[in-house]
Protein backbone atom coordinates (compact mmCIF):
# COMPACT_ATOMS: atom_id res chain seq x y z
CA UNK A 1 0.00 0.00 0.00
CA UNK A 2 1.07 3.45 -0.62
CA UNK A 3 0.53 4.93 2.39
CA UNK A 4 2.81 2.41 4.66
CA UNK A 5 6.12 3.39 2.82
CA UNK A 6 8.14 5.92 4.67
CA UNK A 7 8.01 8.51 1.84
CA UNK A 8 4.50 8.46 0.03
CA UNK A 9 4.72 8.57 -3.48
CA UNK A 10 3.07 12.09 -4.82
CA UNK A 11 2.71 11.16 -8.27
CA UNK A 12 1.86 7.77 -7.53
CA UNK A 13 -1.22 9.58 -5.90
CA UNK A 14 -2.10 12.54 -8.27
CA UNK A 15 -2.29 9.97 -10.95
CA UNK A 16 -5.15 7.90 -8.67
CA UNK A 17 -7.62 11.34 -9.80
CA UNK A 18 -6.99 11.09 -13.77
CA UNK A 19 -9.31 8.19 -14.42
CA UNK A 20 -11.31 9.17 -17.75
CA UNK A 21 -13.25 5.76 -17.70
CA UNK A 22 -16.84 6.76 -18.01
CA UNK A 23 -19.24 4.88 -15.82
CA UNK A 24 -21.32 2.68 -17.58
CA UNK A 25 -24.65 3.85 -18.08
CA UNK A 26 -26.87 1.55 -15.52
CA UNK A 27 -24.56 2.81 -12.66
CA UNK A 28 -24.77 6.15 -13.72
CA UNK A 29 -27.07 8.43 -11.20
CA UNK A 30 -30.41 10.46 -11.74
CA UNK A 31 -29.08 13.79 -10.75
CA UNK A 32 -32.02 15.69 -13.60
CA UNK A 33 -29.68 16.09 -16.45
CA UNK A 34 -29.59 13.85 -19.67
CA UNK A 35 -28.36 10.28 -19.83
CA UNK A 36 -25.74 12.24 -22.26
CA UNK A 37 -24.44 14.94 -19.76
CA UNK A 38 -24.19 12.29 -16.74
CA UNK A 39 -21.68 10.07 -18.99
CA UNK A 40 -19.78 13.28 -19.55
CA UNK A 41 -19.33 14.02 -16.50
CA UNK A 42 -18.90 10.50 -14.64
CA UNK A 43 -15.27 10.65 -15.00
CA UNK A 44 -12.69 11.28 -11.96
CA UNK A 45 -10.87 13.38 -14.75
CA UNK A 46 -13.44 15.43 -17.07
CA UNK A 47 -12.21 16.74 -20.88
CA UNK A 48 -13.80 19.59 -22.12
CA UNK A 49 -13.89 23.02 -23.54
CA UNK A 50 -16.45 24.00 -21.24
CA UNK A 51 -16.79 21.79 -18.44
CA UNK A 52 -13.96 19.85 -16.88
CA UNK A 53 -11.49 18.95 -14.34
CA UNK A 54 -8.59 22.70 -14.10
CA UNK A 55 -6.80 20.87 -11.09
CA UNK A 56 -5.87 18.69 -8.65
CA UNK A 57 -4.39 18.64 -5.64
CA UNK A 58 -2.87 16.74 -2.93
CA UNK A 59 -1.77 17.73 0.36
CA UNK A 60 -0.17 15.41 2.55
CA UNK A 61 1.56 15.46 6.37
CA UNK A 62 4.41 12.83 7.15
CA UNK A 63 5.85 11.58 10.46
CA UNK A 64 7.75 15.05 10.79
CA UNK A 65 4.94 17.46 10.81
CA UNK A 66 5.87 18.38 6.86
CA UNK A 67 2.55 19.65 5.57
CA UNK A 68 3.07 18.73 1.70
CA UNK A 69 0.58 20.96 -0.61
CA UNK A 70 0.69 19.86 -4.51
CA UNK A 71 -1.38 21.50 -7.27
CA UNK A 72 -1.12 20.62 -10.48
CA UNK A 73 -3.60 22.68 -13.35
CA UNK A 74 -4.62 21.67 -16.64
CA UNK A 75 -6.17 23.48 -19.84
CA UNK A 76 -9.43 22.41 -21.69
CA UNK A 77 -7.63 19.40 -23.56
CA UNK A 78 -6.58 18.35 -20.49
CA UNK A 79 -2.84 19.02 -20.95
CA UNK A 80 -0.79 19.72 -17.95
CA UNK A 81 -0.37 23.35 -17.59
CA UNK A 82 1.06 24.00 -14.63
CA UNK A 83 2.41 22.42 -11.28
CA UNK A 84 2.77 23.88 -7.65
CA UNK A 85 4.17 22.48 -4.57
CA UNK A 86 4.78 24.18 -1.12
CA UNK A 87 6.10 22.76 2.04
CA UNK A 88 5.42 24.00 5.45
CA UNK A 89 6.98 22.46 8.55
CA UNK A 90 4.00 22.18 11.42
CA UNK A 91 4.72 22.71 15.02
CA UNK A 92 5.21 19.34 16.57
Amino acid sequence: MMLNRPKVNRVALLKLLTSTNIVPDDMLPNTGVSVESERVLSPQFIIGPKYGTRCKTLVTIDANNLLEFTEVSFDVLGEQAHTVTQQIQLDS
